[in-house]
């Protein structure tokens, strides 16, 4: 059923079931948690811990736009992703994302996507795209290092940062780093929106702190 929310207004409350998968056909929603927010925007779902997991919303979800969203039950969740492997995928990676990150959704604004693409800069070409050949080996182990996580776990989550247009694998599996001004640009972003601190606002280069405290968009 294809509902739609004006600005402002509420869609899940926090403790409440609303017994239904919500995919964002257009706008974006705002999902409030623990003083924490994040937003959500076109292609984007929640709500799955209701509708799949009989579970009460751990999070506030407001229509941060003219917004609307696909309500499924969980029937008609359970068909969703079946017929839609990439959301599956999503989902079980944005899961195991929470056992480290609280229950943040994996976004473009995640820490783990905003610390990989400031450790990226330097391998990146400043104005196309880099396909890293001989020096993968090198950029695997400063990332792995850096986020704590193996080499497995990194690759699962490039497949889901893929869809945010900076980084992530091509067709032969190859890490892909889109142009550095492009990253550089969305790290000032980052900092100008509060969510990171230590950004070289000249360059768009460097991240020391992630501010997830803080966000608000």
């Amino acid at each position: 059923m294809l509902k739609v929310f004006h600005p402002g207004e509420p869609i899940v409350r926090e403790g409440t079931f609303s017994g239904s998968l919500f995919v964002i056909k257009s706008g974006k929603v705002k999902i409030e948690t623990r003083g924490e927010s994040y937003t959500l925007s076109e292609g984007d779902f929640f709500g799955e811990e209701c509708s799949l997991l009989q579970r009460p919303a751990p999070y506030s979800a407001v229509a941060a736009g003219e917004t609307q969203l696909e309500a499924m039950d969980r029937a008609e969740a359970a068909d969703y992703i079946a017929k839609e492997p990439e959301a599956a995928f999503r989902m079980f990676v944005r899961y195991s994302a929470r056992l480290y990150d609280g229950i943040e959704p994996l976004t473009q604004y995640s820490r783990q996507h905003v610390e990989l693409l400031s450790l990226a800069c330097r391998f990146a070409l400043q104005d196309e795209e880099t396909i890293l050949e001989d020096n993968e080996e090198t950029f695997v182990a400063e990332l792995t290092g850096a986020i704590g996580i193996d080499k497995d776990k990194l690759l699962d989550l490039l497949k889901i940062f893929g869809n945010f247009g900076y980084i992530g694998l091509d067709d032969d599996g190859k890490i892909r780093i889109t142009a550095q001004k492009k990253i550089s640009g969305f790290l000032k972003e980052c900092a100008q929106k509060r969510l990171a601190e230590g950004v070289d606002l000249a360059t768009g280069f460097g991240c020391s702190k992630f501010l997830r405290n803080i966000t608000t968009m």
